[in-house]
């Protein structure tokens, strides 16, 4: 199992893979491959940054209890 989560970024049409415990509400960083500036925000107009901001802390949680 990948200790990262997969997030579109709309402008490339690509993904980039930041950690679980990095994406939190209101947090931004820099797509790895553009440098597009992805905002994790609930109110997102993107399904794919919504869906990482709902799943980063449930995994972060998830791989604290398997280690």
């Amino acid at each position: 199992m990948s200790d990262l989560i997969r997030v579109s970024v709309p402008e490339m049409r690509g993904t980039m893979k930041p950690k679980p415990k990095k994406i939190r509400g209101g947090a931004s960083m820099p797509c790895t491959h553009c440098t597009t500036a992805i905002v994790f925000e609930s109110e997102s107009r993107e399904d794919a940054i919504r869906q990482a901001l709902s799943q980063g802390p449930a995994f972060a949680r998830q791989a604290l209890t398997v280690n």
